[in-house]
């Protein structure tokens, strides 16, 4: 839907401000674009600051080809790109249309026409496109009665609208023309706003929009159809009796009418609202409900447990009973996603700029240990290398190793209990360590001449109070650590 050479824009640009610097070789490497292609996308991702944005030279560049963003604009990085992202998506036809389409459960074609600023033909080719475009997402654009709006797969209309409105506007703008955010606030549950005082504004406004669209949807009366898999409907059951989060259904903010109805958008938001708003759900509930999944007979349920097991036959071994849950929840959270939007996976996670990495091309015995385990189980290839990359990540948060650091300081009798001190307020104590044992160290930190025996590493500082030295010294300390990490990936 969106233009290939604004995409390309749009990803070089948030490729460029999570980085300390690249080059025009990386930038090319990354995209699969030539030198020449890359240079002229970074010139006008530059010019787009200075038009829409008023901010000259935005990134910039050293006479060795190292590119970076320029120290005036470095700490507002991320919000300048994401102002500017919206600014470009906004002079974009297709995508105002498609905004027009999910903030109005209909709309009629003059005021399709007055809002877009085209002609007629033109709106039977966009709508053309669009279609098109929707196909995969299993909804299309119809026209009635001269009205037009989005029918089809509800589930997706409502996540497409979800993750389009929340990635594009983020906190910068209310994309609603028909609902205030007012008027949003004022009906959300008193309960709900008191929970959200404390979270981020972006995440705040993700639930304003996602309460306009499901109020847009319903006051048109548009509602999801329950799947007709008794599995399915038994697993949303098993969430909802064991921690109910549909707190707007159950209130009845919208007045819908049929108890059949509701119930199902309770099962749906509650199955939903856990991987789209899932922190929600604290820790505590999604190990107790990992614990429920993991004695159920649902099958759903018990293919987690198989691909679990399965792995821990395997040289991963067994996992701590809290993380095992954990792994079961998420496992059993994604395959019955999987199993609900399966074509349109792809097509919804593609919404996200900057994209989102879900296939890991990881190569290391930890992921080949997980591959085998889960393809032994699961026989669709992409839902095993998503599985695979979801377990992969999961597994990995549960690693932990020490690193051991041995001091030789001699010049100043305080300097041992200073930099033991400080290492152990900065990290924690249990992965960093201060050890007496030489032989055992993996660092040496000296004030003065040190020779090490075996290879071990040493770091030179001379004095405590250095902030330079410090600075380096983190940054050893945090990769040595991942080092050790990425030993034991590869077992």
């Amino acid at each position: 839907m969106i233009p290939n050479y604004l995409k390309r824009e749009l990803l070089v640009l948030f490729f460029i401000i999570n980085k300390k610097d690249t080059s025009l070789n990386e930038v090319s490497e990354e995209f699969g674009i030539s030198k020449r292609l890359a240079k002229s996308t970074l010139l006008t991702i530059n010019d787009h600051f200075v038009d829409y944005l008023a901010l000259e030279n935005f990134f910039v560049s050293t006479n060795h080809g190292s590119i970076y963003v320029n120290d005036a604009f470095k700490n507002s990085a991320v919000n300048y790109a994401y102002l500017l992202k919206l600014s470009l998506l906004q002079t974009n036809i297709c995508f105002n249309y498609c905004i027009i389409l999910i903030t109005n459960y209909k709309i009629q074609k003059d005021d399709l026409l007055d809002q877009l600023f085209i002609s007629d033909i033109y709106l039977a080719k966009l709508t053309a496109q669009l279609n098109r475009y929707f196909k995969s997402f299993k909804f299309k654009i119809v026209i009635s009665e001269g009205y037009y709006s989005l029918k089809g797969d509800e589930v997706n209309i409502r996540l497409f609208s979800y993750l389009y409105l929340q990635d594009s506007f983020q906190d910068l703008e209310w994309p609603f023309t028909t609902i205030s955010l007012d008027e949003i606030k004022e009906e959300i549950p008193k309960e709900i706003l008191k929970a959200d005082e404390k979270k981020s504004n972006t995440k705040k406004r993700s639930l304003y929009i996602l309460y306009a669209i499901l109020k847009i949807r319903i006051n048109g009366d548009f509602f999801i159809i329950l799947h007709e898999s008794k599995d399915f409907q038994d697993l949303l059951n098993l969430i909802k009796n064991n921690f109910d989060i549909a707190l707007i259904f159950k209130r009845n903010i919208f007045k819908i009418a049929s108890e059949e109805k509701i119930l199902t958008e309770i099962l749906y938001f509650n199955f939903l609202a856990r991987i789209f708003i899932a922190d929600v759900v604290p820790t505590k509930q999604k190990i107790a409900m990992g614990k429920i999944f993991s004695q159920s007979a649902n099958p759903y349920c018990t293919l987690s447990v198989k691909i679990i097991n399965q792995i821990q036959y395997s040289k991963l071994g067994n996992l701590p009973l809290h993380h095992r849950y954990l792994c079961i929840y998420f496992l059993t959270i994604f395959n019955t996603f999987y199993g609900l939007v399966n074509t349109s996976y792809d097509t919804l996670t593609d919404l996200f700029i900057p994209n989102i990495t879900y296939y890991l091309t990881i190569k290391n015995k930890m992921m080949d240990a997980i591959k085998t385990g889960v393809t032994s189980i699961i026989h669709d290839k992409k839902q095993a290398h998503l599985v695979s990359s979801l377990l992969y990540s999961l597994y990995r948060s549960e690693i932990k190793t020490s690193l051991k650091i041995y001091l030789q300081m001699t010049k100043d009798f305080t300097a041992d209990y200073f930099i033991t001190n400080r290492l152990q307020n900065l990290f924690n104590a249990k992965n960093i360590q201060i050890t007496t044992d030489y032989i055992s160290a993996d660092l040496i930190i000296t004030d003065t001449l040190e020779r090490s025996e075996k290879g071990t590493l040493i770091f030179f500082l001379n004095d405590v109070n250095n902030e330079q030295s410090w600075d380096e010294l983190l940054v050893l300390v945090q990769n040595l650590y991942k080092e050790k990490l990425a030993e034991i990936y590869s077992f």
